[in-house]
């Protein structure tokens, strides 16, 4: 840790002047190790748990919501360590372990358990929102160089476009931002909502097309809130050119939730789930994560919203919404309608017949 210290203080916008040398060095050994073994406890709790075995691990790992909190602190922005020092340990703690204790670590042949791995499918599994980070390609996704635990969510959470795709993307819809309707008027537009569902997907591929929009399922648990704010502070105090895909995000789910209405219906279309027990209260979390936060310019789902704008405005799509809405709810209000129409039909071809037979009549 003497050897990488000088690194180490780099990442830190604090000098830590009040911490010499050896107080630096312990502090970062410490929390590192901490780190790195509360991961590795965390594959023995779920391997061992798995095959009803007796597990050796600590009750910060087998106790549910000691557990859980340790994941909320490592998710903190004022609690991120420097990802390189966790790595160099990390690799050295492992080997050793790996070569002690072969039969303990080495449970399932397929798995190789890397630090970006065991962070990723232990530690946060579960945490932002219900981010499936199995499905995740970690090959594809440049992680090596993630500065810490909130950089490597960034990262590996990267649009499934690729970088040419990404920056022509940028470069379309730079100042085209618009507000926009939130999901009970866009279903009185007649705008459809689904579940996207695709293999290697982000959280962030969200498509509007024809009508249709196509939203990844996203779960919001008690710990979404405390994730979000913190990823939004990292990405709005970050330096890095790339669009700030988080604080984008939640900018269109505001937009698209005003209410507690339009939570019931995105949950209802499978599109929003979660465990707060109401509907409001997901509501006032998404209205309440843009307080104060700036909206650059490259917004990313500034396309999404110049095509949801423009199919609001054409009279025709409110038009048969709102047909659909008042006279085709069931199937009785339907019949009634159609036969209402088909007397109004008749009624009307009736009147021509009577006029034409007039205006033809020879006068008397």
């Amino acid at each position: 840790m003497n050897k990488l210290e000088e690194r180490a203080r780099e990442y830190y916008a604090d000098s830590f002047d009040h911490l010499d040398n050896y107080q630096f060095v312990k502090m970062m050994l410490y929390d590192a190790c901490f780190v790195i073994e509360f991961l590795l406890g965390l594959f023995e709790f779920r391997v061992v748990e798995d095959k009803h075995q007796q597990s050796h691990v600590g009750d910060e790992v087998k106790v549910s919501w000691k557990r859980i909190q340790i994941c909320n602190d490592l998710m903190l922005l004022e609690n991120q360590l420097p990802f390189f020092v966790i790595s160099e340990f990390y690799d050295m703690s492992y080997g050793m372990i790996v070569t002690q204790n072969p039969n303990q670590i080495h449970h399932d042949p397929t798995f190789t358990p890397t630090l970006t791995k065991l962070a990723m499918l232990r530690i946060l599994e579960k945490l932002p929102g219900g981010i499936d980070f199995s499905k995740m390609d970690f090959e594809n996704k440049s992680i090596s160089e993630s500065k810490h635990f909130l950089d490597l969510v960034h990262n590996v959470c990267l649009p499934s476009c690729s970088r040419d795709e990404l920056n022509d993307h940028q470069n379309k819809n730079q100042r085209t931002c618009f507000n926009m309707p939130c999901v009970t008027e866009l279903k009185d537009a007649g705008v459809k909502f689904e579940a996207r569902e695709e293999r290697n997907q982000s959280m962030f591929d969200i498509h509007f097309d024809h009508g249709h929009f196509k939203i990844p399922k996203f779960k919001v648990s008690d710990s979404t809130e405390i994730f979000f704010r913190n990823i939004i502070a990292y990405e709005q105090h970050s330096s890095d050119d790339e669009p700030k895909y988080f604080t984008d995000y939640t900018s269109f789910m505001d937009q698209l939730i005003n209410s507690k209405e339009d939570v019931s219906q995105l949950g209802r279309h499978e599109v929003l789930d979660h465990w707060l027990g109401d509907d409001e209260k997901v509501a006032l979390m998404f209205n309440s994560l843009g307080t104060g936060v700036f909206i650059s310019e490259q917004f990313y789902y500034a396309e999404q919203r110049r095509k949801v704008n423009a199919h609001c405005r054409r009279w025709w799509n409110r038009l048969v919404a709102s047909l659909k809405h008042d006279y085709f709810t069931n199937i009785w209000v339907t019949v009634a309608t159609f036969a209402a129409g088909f007397l109004l039909l008749l009624t009307l071809i009736q009147t021509v017949i009577v006029l034409i037979m007039i205006i033809t009549s020879p006068p008397s």
